[in-house]
C-alpha cells in the first residue's frame, strides 16, 4: 500500500470514526420475514471463478433454506447501486463474490456501513481482499476492516500450488464439518499486516507446507468477525473456479452463510481479548505503552512487565465486542483510564464512572486503517493519544494527532 493511499485513508478515518456511533444506530437487517434474503454482489471482469463462486452460493443458500425452513430470495447483481439503504434493508446479507476494483460512490459506502453496523451481514470470497492497484480498500477504511485484511502478494511459479490448512478451533460452530487438517491447492495470500490480533481466525494456512515467507507465524486464511451488530466472514481460498467445487470448500462456506445471514450463532471476537499483548506507537516505533509509577506513558523498550495488558470486554458495555478495556498484567484489576484527561494505571472501584473512563471503542487506525485507534466511551469526540510522551485524552483534528492515536498490537 503506497504512502498516498495510507494519507488518503488516515484522512478518511476520523470521519469514518466520528460517524460509527450514528451507523451502529441504524435498523437491523430484515431477517424477521420467514425468508432468506441475500444479495449476492460480484464482478466478472476480475476472476472467472465468480460464476463457480455465485453458483455454490446459491446452491448453498437453498441448501439453508430447507434446513431453516426459509424460501430462498437472492438478488444477483453487479451493479453497485443495488447498494442503497432501502435495498440492504431488505437483505439478511450481501455475499461479495470475486469482488475487485473500487466499487462505491459515497452514498454506497456510507449504506453499506450503516447496514452492517445496525445488525447486516457480509460473506466475502477470495479476491474481496486483494489491493494491488486501486481496490476498495483503498478509498474506503470501513471496507478494509469490513473484509478484516489486505492481500498484495502471493508466492509464484507457480501461483497455484499445494498447501495445509488446518482449523484453528475444531469445537467452533463455524468449523463443524470441515476437515481439522487438510492438503488442498489454492493461490496463498500474504497479508499487508497479519490480521490474527483483529478476527476470529477459524483456519489457519500452514506456511511451511507451500513455500510461504514465514513459516511457523500464525496465518490465518478464514475467519469472522463482529462489527457493532453486524457479522462479517471471509475466506481468502477460492481462486480457482474448481474449489467451489470442493466439498471442503463447501462445507466452510455454507457455515460462513449461515453466520452471516443470522441463522447460525456463533462468538466472532478476536481470541487475543485476555491474551497479554503490547501496544506500540504508530510514530515512535520502539516505544510502549506503559505504566510507570501508576503513570501512563510510551517509552522505548520499557520493562515488559509494565507494558504487558490484557484487551478485556469493555466495563461498560461491550456493543458487539468493539468496546474494550485495557487491564495491567503486572497489576490485575488496575485499568488504564482517564481523569481530567490524562491517564493513569487504577485498581477498578466498580463505579460507573470509573467503568466508563476505562472503556473505549476500538476503530479503525486513525492514521492507518490495518491498524487500530482507541475512542473513548464516555468522551466519544475524543481518543487516546500520546503527548510529549505522556497518554492523553484529546480530540484529534490533524495528522499528528492521528498518528499520536494510532496504535499496534503485539505480542
Amino acid at each position: 500500500m503506497s504512502a498516498l493511499v495510507v494519507a488518503v485513508l488516515a484522512a478518511l478515518s476520523l470521519a469514518t470514526g466520528a460517524a460509527s456511533s450514528a451507523a451502529a444506530s441504524a435498523p437491523a437487517a430484515a431477517h424477521d420475514d420467514g425468508r432468506l434474503n441475500i444479495l449476492l454482489f460480484y464482478k466478472p471482469n476480475f476472476h472467472s471463478s465468480n460464476v463457480q463462486a455465485r453458483q455454490a452460493v446459491r446452491d448453498l443458500a437453498t441448501q439453508l433454506g430447507e434446513q431453516y425452513g426459509q424460501p430462498v430470495n437472492i438478488q444477483e447483481t453487479d451493479d453497485p447501486s443495488a447498494f442503497t439503504t432501502e435495498n440492504l434493508a431488505t437483505r439478511d446479507v450481501a455475499v461479495f463474490a470475486q469482488t475487485g476494483g473500487v466499487l462505491f460512490n459515497a452514498a454506497q459506502r456510507a449504506a453499506l456501513e450503516a447496514y452492517i453496523r445496525g445488525g447486516g451481514g457480509y460473506m466475502g470470497m477470495h479476491y474481496a481482499g486483494w489491493s494491488v492497484g486501486e481496490h476498495e480498500h483503498d478509498v474506503n477504511p470501513f471496507y478494509a476492516r469490513l473484509v478484516g485484511a489486505v492481500s498484495e502478494g502471493h508466492p509464484e511459479n507457480p501461483g497455484i500450488r499445494e498447501g495445509r490448512v488446518v482449523v484453528k478451533d475444531t469445537s467452533h460452530p463455524l468449523t463443524q464439518g470441515v476437515p481439522a487438517d487438510f492438503r488442498r491447492s489454492d493461490e496463498w495470500y500474504d497479508w499487508v499486516v497479519n490480521p490474527a490480533p483483529y478476527v476470529r481466525t477459524l483456519i489457519e494456512a500452514d506456511e511451511a507446507s507451500y513455500g510461504g515467507s514465514n513459516p511457523g507465524v500464525p496465518h490465518p486464511i478464514t475467519w469472522c468477525q463482529q462489527i457493532d451488530a453486524g457479522r462479517s466472514w471471509y475466506t481468502a481460498m477460492g481462486h480457482e473456479g474448481t474449489a467451489y467445487e470442493e466439498a471442503y470448500m463447501r462445507a466452510q462456506m455454507k457455515n460462513g452463510l449461515a453466520y452471516a445471514a443470522g441463522l447460525l450463532a456463533a462468538d466472532c471476537r478476536p481470541p487475543a481479548t485476555g491474551d497479554p499483548i503490547r501496544l506500540r506507537s504508530h510514530n515512535y516505533t520502539d516505544h510502549y505503552v506503559r505504566q510507570a509509577d501508576f503513570d501512563a506513558r510510551i517509552d522505548a523498550n520499557p520493562d515488559s512487565s509494565d507494558s504487558q495488558w490484557r484487551i478485556v470486554p469493555g466495563l461498560a458495555g461491550t456493543a458487539g465486542g468493539d468496546y474494550v478495556s485495557i487491564e495491567s498484567v503486572k497489576f490485575p484489576g488496575h485499568y488504564l483510564r482517564h481523569t481530567g484527561f490524562d491517564f493513569v494505571l487504577a485498581r477498578n472501584d466498580d463505579s460507573e464512572l470509573f467503568k466508563a473512563d476505562a472503556t473505549f471503542k476500538r476503530v479503525t487506525g486513525l492514521a492507518d486503517p490495518t491498524v487500530v485507534s482507541f475512542q473513548s466511551y464516555n468522551y466519544p469526540d475524543r481518543y487516546l493519544r500520546h503527548h510529549n510522551f505522556a497518554l492523553r485524552l484529546d480530540p484529534i483534528d490533524d495528522a499528528i494527532g492521528r498518528a499520536d492515536a494510532t496504535f499496534h498490537i503485539t505480542d
